[in-house]
This record gives structure tokens, C-alpha cells and sequence, in this order.
């Protein structure tokens, strides 16, 4: 799925992917949309930025992302609500993505819950009453809270002044495929993942992705994601 920004000339797409690095198919029915994915399937998030310092020709700014799986921050397992953060005063769970300037397009997988600096459950789709939400606030669960199971939701912060990207370093990003955490080539801390501190304009995220998941079968032919 696409997310346009008004920083960037070209959008930012989304997918969710199964373990090869296929896409899992969209759907559409009486215009909602959602993406399908095998009940007790492991899936991973994918990033495509093509807005880098090759593309543009031009030094571009770093993102801050917080990541939201069925309503818990998967940096800090804890719930979350987007009116109550302030990543500005400390760490919110989130990580600094940045496109190296040696790449036409960024691309990153986030794969899982950090329920460690160098522990990572991996996603997995399952049902509401086995979701991580279910698990850890069943009080919050029980209450209408629920109807955010099978939603992923990304705050993307755009940093308000341009970071000159250091060279290309292999201590990058959130790779799926990478050893050490799972998010990064034996990175400790996946929360450091570019030196200096990140510039915030505000508490407030400039776009909020949002992606609805459900279980559902997957035909032989299946389908890839397509720009919306």
C-alpha cells in the first residue's frame, strides 16, 4: 500500500510479506481493504522509501517510526495511544530510519516484537483471543479496545531538519534476513540505529499508517501489492 508525504515527491509503500519475501494479496470488498494472510502464518513488515539521496539528488531527512500491532507498540509492549506519546521527551519505543545514500530505494523488514534488546517474537497471525493484546492486557482487551486487533498502525515523523546520512555503514536498518536481533546486523540497541539526536517538530506524527490484516486463505496464483 502507498502513503504519499508532503516531504517527498514519491510515496512510501507498505506490505506485509511471508518468509521468501513474497507479498501477501490485498483485498477489497464493498470499499474496505485489507491484506490476507494464513491463519498461524508468520508474516513481516515491509518499507519501500524511493525518495533517497541517489534518486533526488539531494540529502534527505530521516524518519522516526513507531510501529502499533493490534494496539501495542512492538518497541515497548506496552498499549498505545497515539494522543498520549511524546517521543520528543524520551524514548518512545520507536527507531530512526534513514535511506542510505548509496541506494535508489531504502527497503527494511521489520519482523517482530522487541520483547528484549536482543529478543524478538516474530509476527504471527492469529486469531484476537491469541493476539498479543489478548495476552498481555486482557482488561483492555475485553473492552472496545478489541477492534484494533488485525491493525497495524506506523506513526511516521518526518525529522524537521535534513541529517547528513554518515557513508554506508553495515549497522543499518531492521532487515528480516540480518543476524544479531532481527532487526539489524547484530545490532545490540535496534533503537540506535543512526547516530545524533533525532530533531522532532512535534509529538504529533505526520502521517499515521494504517494497515488491517485478517486471516484468509491464499490461491496458488496469489497476488502482490499494487500501488493504490
Amino acid at each position: 500500500m502507498d502513503f504519499h508525504f508532503p516531504s517527498f515527491p514519491k510515496p512510501i509503500s507498505i506490505d506485509l510479506i511471508d518468509e521468501q519475501g513474497e507479498a501477501y494479496p490485498r483485498r477489497r470488498r464493498k470499499g474496505k481493504e485489507w491484506i490476507a494472510v494464513p491463519k498461524g502464518s508468520q508474516y513481516a513488515i515491509r518499507l519501500r522509501n524511493p525518495n533517497t539521496p541517489t534518486t533526488l539528488n539531494r540529502p534527505t531527512p530521516r524518519i522516526y517510526l513507531i510501529v502499533c500491532v493490534d494496539g501495542v507498540n512492538i518497541g515497548t509492549m506496552q498499549w498505545l495511544e497515539w494522543d498520549k506519546i511524546s517521543p520528543s521527551r524520551g524514548r518512545a519505543g520507536g527507531f530512526v530510519w534513514f535511506a542510505e545514500p548509496t541506494v535508489d530505494i531504502q527497503e527494511d523488514e521489520i519482523i517482530g516484537w522487541m520483547l528484549s534488546a536482543k529478543e524478538v517474537q516474530k509476527f504471527r497471525c492469529v486469531g484476537p483471543e491469541q493476539s498479543v493484546l489478548a495476552e498481555r492486557f486482557p482488561q483492555i482487551f475485553e473492552g472496545a479496545a478489541a477492534d484494533r486487533c488485525g491493525t497495524i498502525e506506523i506513526g511516521f515523523f518526518i525529522e524537521s531538519t535534513v541529517h547528513m546520512q554518515p557513508q554506508f555503514q553495515q549497522t543499518r536498518g531492521f532487515s528480516a534476513r540480518s543476524a544479531g536481533t532481527g532487526m539489524g546486523d547484530g545490532v545490540a540497541n535496534p533503537y540506535e540505529i543512526n547516530k545524533g539526536p533525532f530533531r522532532f517538530k512535534s509529538d504529533e506524527p505526520d502521517l499515521i499508517a494504517s494497515i488491517t490484516y485478517r486471516p484468509g486463505r491464499i490461491s496458488s496464483k496469489k497476488l502482490t501489492s499494487s500501488s493504490s
